[in-house]
Order: C-alpha cells, then sequence, then structure tokens
C-alpha cells in the first residue's frame, strides 16, 4: 500500500511539474485590433506590413466597420501585400454607390440612368422608399463575396488562419453585436453600415449598424477572445476637433455618428500594450481617390515602423529572439480571374414558381458544369437586368461535390420613381417624371408612366414584357404637345405648335456583344394635328400634313461602348435607322411610300487621362422621292450637339445652335478635341462640315461648315455646358444648358 502511495505521489508530482513547465514557458497570446475610420482605415494595410516585418505573430484578430474588412480579408489569408494590391486597384467611389458600370448595363438600362438624376425604388404597401440608408451598399457586398469564395457559407470564425471576429451594433436595442461566426462577407457589411449612409443589415430579427457607434476600437473583444498582449492600430484617434476639422460632410457625420462610444473607447485605448495613432491629418473618412489610397497606406506603415522598438519589445516578451522564424499563415489565393469552379447545383430563393421556372430556363449557368468567375458574373448581371426591381444576391456554398450557388431575392420593390430635369436657352426649364411597376407575369415584365414638363408637354405609357433574357416586346402609347421653333440660316423662320398622338409595338434584342447592341423592328403610328403655325416676313412655308394618320415601318441598329454618356473616356456610338412611311400602311399619297436611312458613328479615342479626340460621321437620305415635296415631319433636321432631342431624325451640329431643316439628302463629319483642364472642368473644341442637296447622289448645293468652342463642368445633376459656335450659314450663336438630355 505505501508503495502504491509512493508510486502515486511520484507521478502527480511529476504531472504538475510538467504543467507548470508547459504553462511557464507558454507562448503569450496577441491580439490585433483595428479601428474604423472609412477611407483612413487603409492605413491598418501599412502597419499589419510593419507588423509582418518585426516577426510578431497575430494569434487574434478583431475590427470595427473598415477594420473588419482588412482584419477579415488578413485572418483568411490574404497577407498585407496582397491587401496592398486589392485595395489600391478598386474603384471606391463605384464601391460605395449603388450604381453599376455603365459599360456592363444592357442598352435599355444605359437610357434609364442616362436620363433620370433620381431614382427611389419602393413597395406595393408602402407608398415611400425605405430611408434607413442611402446606399444599400450593393457592389461592395458583391466584391466581399467575391474576395470571400471559400468562406461563402456560414462557418465559425475561430476556424480561421488566425481567429476573427468584427463588431455591429443592434440600432434597436443599442447594444453590440459581435461576430464570431456567420457569413463572413454579411459580416463585414453589418459591421460598416455607417447609419444614415448604409442601409442597415437585418441579422435574424436584429437591425445592425456599424459597430463603431459603440465600439469603434473593440479592445474587449480581443481580451475576452483570449489575448493577452494587445496591439491596436487607431485611425480614429479622438482628440478634440476643430471646426476645420469638421468642414467635410463625411467628416462631420462620421464625429456625430460615433459620439456615443466615447467613454469605452478611451477605455480601451487605455488597456492596449502598444497603441499605435496613425495621425492622417489632411485625410478624410472619404478620401478614397487612389492617390489618397496609397498615401495613407504608405503613412500607416512609416507610423507603425516608427513603433519598431516598441514591436521588437513586444517580440521579446513572446520570447521569440530576432532569429526566431514565426509560423506564417497560409496565404489565401486570390486573382479577380481566377479559378474555374464546378456547380453542383443552381438554387433560386424568394422567387415566386413562374419566376423560377423562367429563370432555370434562361440562366446561362447550369448544374455539373465548370464556369470561370466571369461566366458568374455575367449570369448575374443577366439576372439583375431581367429583374430590375429587386435587390438579388448571389451566394456560393462549397460542398464535397462542388459549389452550390443560390440566388436569393433580399428584397423586391414593386414599384419606382424617377426624375430628371434640366435648363438651357430654348426651353428654360424641363421636367420629366417616371413611374415603373413590376406586373406578375409568367415572365419578367413592366409597366412605365412617363411625362414631360415644360414647353414641350409630352405623356406616355409603355408596357413590355421579356420571352428570353434581353429580348422584350414593346407596346407604347402616348401624347406630345410641343411649340418648337424652326430656324433658317440662323434666324427663327416658324414656330409650330402641335398635338401628336401616338403609338407603337416593337421587339428587341440586346443579347449580343455583351449586350451594347440592340436589334429592334415594329411599327410606329401618329397623327398630327397642327394648332398653331406662325411664319415671320419672307420665310418658306412648311409642308404640314393635316390631320393625318401616319404608318411607319422601321429597323433600327443601335451599338454604344461609352464609359460614360456624358464625358466619355473611351468607346464608340454606333446607330442605323431605316423607316418606311405611309399615311396608310402601303403607300403615300397614293404613291410609294418614303423611305429614310439613318446612320449616326462617334468614337472617344483617349490619348492619355487628360485628352481625347473625338470624331464623328453621320448623315440621312430621303429615298422614292419622285419629285414630290417631303412632308415636314419626315424631312432631315439637323443642329445642336445631341442628336434626337426635337425630333427622332435630328442629326447633331454643334456649330449650329438651334433646329434647322435640310434637303433630303445630308451628310456631315466632326472632329472634337477635348481637355480636362481641372477636375470635373472640360474644355472641347470642335469642327464641323455638311453637305446637303436635293437629290440623293448629288451633293454640291451647299456646303456648310462651322466650329464650337464649349466649356463644360461635370455636376451631380448633370452637365452645365456653355457653347459658343459660328458656321457659314447662321453665323454666331451661343447656347446654355445645365442637366441631362431628355
Amino acid at each position: 500500500m505505501t508503495r502504491n502511495n509512493s508510486i502515486f505521489k511520484y507521478i502527480f508530482t511529476v504531472f504538475i511539474f510538467l504543467f507548470l513547465s508547459a504553462n511557464l514557458y507558454a507562448r503569450q497570446k496577441v491580439g490585433v485590433v483595428l479601428s474604423g475610420g472609412g477611407a483612413k482605415g487603409f492605413a491598418h494595410v501599412g502597419a499589419l506590413k510593419a507588423i509582418e516585418e518585426a516577426g510578431i505573430p497575430i494569434d487574434y484578430i478583431v475590427g470595427t466597420s473598415m477594420g473588419s474588412i482588412i482584419g477579415g480579408l488578413y485572418a483568411i489569408g490574404y497577407t498585407a501585400d496582397q491587401l496592398d494590391s486589392i485595395v489600391q486597384h478598386q474603384d471606391w467611389m463605384y464601391l460605395f454607390s449603388d450604381k453599376d458600370k455603365r459599360i456592363s448595363m444592357s442598352l435599355s438600362r444605359k437610357a434609364q440612368v442616362d436620363t433620370y438624376i433620381l431614382s427611389i425604388p419602393f413597395r406595393k404597401k408602402e407608398f415611400k422608399q425605405n430611408l434607413k440608408g442611402v446606399v444599400r451598399g450593393n457592389n461592395l457586398e458583391a466584391l466581399f463575396s467575391t474576395l470571400t469564395t471559400e468562406y461563402a457559407d456560414s462557418c465559425d470564425f475561430n476556424t480561421f488562419p488566425i481567429p476573427f471576429a468584427c463588431v455591429a451594433v443592434d440600432a434597436v436595442s443599442g447594444t453590440e453585436h459581435v461576430f464570431h461566426n456567420g457569413v463572413l462577407h454579411q459580416a463585414i457589411r453589418a459591421s460598416m453600415a455607417i447609419p444614415t449612409i448604409f442601409t442597415p443589415i437585418d441579422w435574424y430579427g436584429s437591425i445592425l449598424v456599424d459597430g463603431g457607434v459603440r465600439n469603434n476600437y473593440p479592445v474587449d473583444v480581443a481580451e475576452a477572445m483570449g489575448a493577452d498582449i494587445i496591439i491596436g492600430v487607431d485611425v480614429d484617434v479622438r482628440t478634440k476637433h476643430t471646426a476645420k476639422d469638421l468642414e467635410m460632410a463625411t467628416s462631420l457625420l462620421f464625429q456625430l455618428v460615433m459620439q456615443n462610444g466615447q467613454e469605452k473607447y478611451f477605455r480601451n485605448v487605455k488597456r492596449s500594450d502598444l497603441y499605435i495613432p496613425v495621425d492622417l491629418s489632411g485625410y478624410s473618412v472619404g478620401s478614397f481617390t487612389n492617390a489618397a489610397t496609397d498615401s495613407i497606406i504608405r503613412i500607416g506603415h512609416e507610423t507603425a515602423c516608427s513603433y519598431m522598438p516598441q514591436l521588437l519589445s513586444v517580440k521579446e516578451k513572446l520570447g521569440l529572439g530576432d532569429t526566431t522564424t514565426v509560423t506564417t499563415k497560409p496565404s489565401y489565393s486570390y486573382s479577380q480571374n481566377q479559378d474555374s469552379i464546378l456547380i453542383y447545383k443552381v438554387r433560386f430563393e424568394g422567387f415566386n414558381s413562374r419566376e423560377t421556372r423562367w429563370l432555370k430556363n434562361n440562366c446561362k449557368i447550369k448544374p455539373f458544369n465548370v464556369y470561370k468567375r466571369e461566366d458568374l458574373t455575367e449570369a448575374i448581371k443577366t439576372l439583375h437586368d431581367s429583374h430590375t426591381k429587386a435587390d438579388i444576391e448571389p451566394s456560393l456554398r462549397d460542398t464535397l461535390d462542388g459549389y452550390v450557388l443560390t440566388f436569393i431575392m433580399q428584397e423586391r420593390y414593386d414599384y419606382s420613381l424617377n426624375l430628371g430635369m434640366n435648363v438651357d436657352t430654348e426651353e428654360i426649364a424641363s421636367i420629366i417624371t417616371n413611374a415603373t411597376f413590376g406586373v406578375n407575369t409568367p415572365t419578367p415584365s413592366l409597366f412605365s408612366l412617363t411625362a414631360r414638363l415644360g414647353r414641350r408637354i409630352n405623356a406616355k405609357g409603355e408596357y413590355f414584357f421579356t420571352p428570353y433574357p434581353y429580348g422584350t416586346l414593346n407596346f407604347e402609347l402616348g401624347v406630345d404637345y410641343n411649340g418648337i421653333n424652326i430656324y433658317e440660316y440662323g434666324k427663327r423662320a416658324c414656330n409650330l405648335t402641335y398635338v401628336k398622338p401616338s403609338g407603337s409595338f416593337y421587339f428587341s434584342d440586346q443579347s449580343f456583344s455583351d449586350h451594347d447592341f440592340r436589334m429592334s423592328a415594329g411599327v410606329n403610328v401618329e397623327y398630327y394635328d397642327y394648332t398653331d403655325t406662325l411664319y415671320t416676313d419672307g420665310s418658306e412655308r412648311l409642308d404640314l400634313i393635316e390631320d393625318g394618320l401616319m404608318f411607319d415601318y422601321f429597323v433600327e441598329f443601335n451599338y454604344d461602348t461609352f464609359d460614360r454618356k456624358y464625358f466619355p473616356k473611351y468607346g464608340t456610338e454606333l446607330d442605323f435607322t431605316a423607316k418606311l412611311h405611309t399615311d396608310n400602311t402601303y403607300s403615300y399619297s397614293s404613291g410609294s411610300p418614303f423611305l429614310s436611312v439613318m446612320a449616326y458613328w462617334q468614337s472617344v479615342f483617349p490619348c492619355n487621362s487628360y485628352f481625347a479626340i473625338i470624331p464623328s460621321v453621320y448623315g440621312r437620305f430621303i429615298f422614292f422621292t419622285d419629285g414630290r415635296a417631303v412632308p415636314f415631319h419626315i424631312s432631315n433636321m439637323m443642329g445642336g450637339y445631341t442628336a434626337k432631342r426635337y425630333y427622332s431624325q435630328q442629326l447633331p451640329f454643334e456649330s449650329l445652335s438651334h433646329l434647322e431643316t435640310f434637303e433630303n439628302s445630308l451628310i456631315a463629319t466632326g472632329l472634337g478635341f477635348r481637355g480636362c483642364i481641372l477636375k470635373k472642368h472640360y474644355i472641347t473644341l470642335t469642327g464641323n462640315f455638311a453637305m446637303t442637296d436635293d437629290h440623293v447622289f448629288s451633293m454640291h448645293r451647299e456646303l456648310i461648315y462651322g466650329g464650337a468652342l464649349r466649356y463644360s463642368y461635370d455636376s451631380l445633376v448633370g452637365p452645365l455646358t456653355l457653347s459658343m459656335g459660328y458656321t457659314n450659314r447662321s453665323k454666331f450663336g451661343v447656347y446654355l444648358h445645365i442637366g441631362f438630355m431628355f
């Protein structure tokens, strides 16, 4: 018995010795805390580089807002160098909006965004927009989803290469919500949902907003995870701000939002073992330009390097010598266009049964096939374009059999209101409003009402449905009440006032060439009732049809790759239209129908980021006249710097400030030189040359030439333009315009 007791005591003593030794020599755990701070949070990338250079292992990483973005990506394996590259190759102004890049839009979508300065979606049961936040953050969340593909499913953040947590706040209760698990990109999106700017995240009944509201520097979270030593990087150093510091609206709003967490912030600063405040004077939470991003990362690195003695002291405290090799986390393999992935299953959540059937038949992603990322992007774009009144989120979940791709209907907007306005020297002021309604049909369909107020008044209703992606059948009814001045050699010759009811039915297809190309064909019916005509002395009378019903058959081709409608940096616009004009569906005035053919080409060739050359060639020809007078509504028209402004056949000629009529054959060319003299300020010098004649193949009756000098400013409500032109036909002219063209 005594012998057994001795053995037991010996084993117990050895166990206690080994346990104490293990704990005595166990390395302390290091937690890195990254504060919120908007664009200033890019400094975290530079700070992480310095920590890597110091050779300090990171056992936990915690962040808020921008700190959660950098910290979350670093936790799953991205290196500081990779993050530097990713951050600097993003268009952050685009990401922090809900806009689609114009080059990725279909032509129909381009036409909408080029017309309206404001678009408000709302639900059927609530005749108001959800104004919890201005920006829904779709582009940001799409980026986060792409960057975290391998963590697309709900997971435990403690299983990451570096355990991670981020902080959000429940807007209802005011309490913190610390994410230790869930879908990573959704957690990051919740942590940076700045109130009134980004819409909050609905998380199992909680409404979550930016964690900086309560805990912008979450040292306590890192301690709770098990960190013994805290290295904190603070880009939102809380000092007394002056009025000058808060001149920018973004800085002022950020300061107001973060006031609630002041007490906890200062308490957490004191609990940091190594506190690294980054002085970013001169930068704000909204400094997202490329130059600012590069500078902020550099300042973050330089600041952290200035604390290198303290970092090395931490390393020594960990028992790691200068020659100690630290095991690094596995690097995350990332490339925007990398990796083909196997799609095992495609699912649709939140769609009704008819929508689901349509999507299954038309979605370009099929199960048991391998796709590249750009293929997935194109499929998502197709879905968004066919369901424009919805927030739809794609989700990828990795399984043993391949990825499960799920399209989730997050929120449906049955209606949308759109508003546009402009001011110019011809029409003084004009307003256009539009309401669009989703219609519950087996295929995606919309009903739209549009009204234009001003010197020209217009109202129209449109219904169109999509039997297959980018193919639509369109029905349109409208009425116009117009008062238009027609000029002759620079002088006003006539004022026309008329009422024009109209209707059209046509088919269009945009499934070609990445949806930059559209083909349309159909019939248009118009009735002209001229209520008043006023001619100046000596002016030639126009050939106006009286109470006439017109039937036009048309084929149209449109191609548009401009990156922007106004002030494009590159791209091409090409239009071709052929119309057969009749007054009884098959002839005109008992003779052959008139045939008009119009073509327009313009390209932008950038020489550098400030200068571009803009050539153009265009013309319109009227055939089968047989010596007959061509009615005014069919005749060739030209003037101004925008095509199709007053009439569908109007051609641009900036040297002519006003609309004028021309002979049956009209061909013109232009050459513009545009320079960006200051940010958003442009100067354009354009030369124009045209030839016109009454016969198609004889172009010698009249030569028109001229030039124009235009100053433009790219404002939030559209371009502000002042143009001065001269031609041998109308001499000098001046034109002022503010806003989008419609």
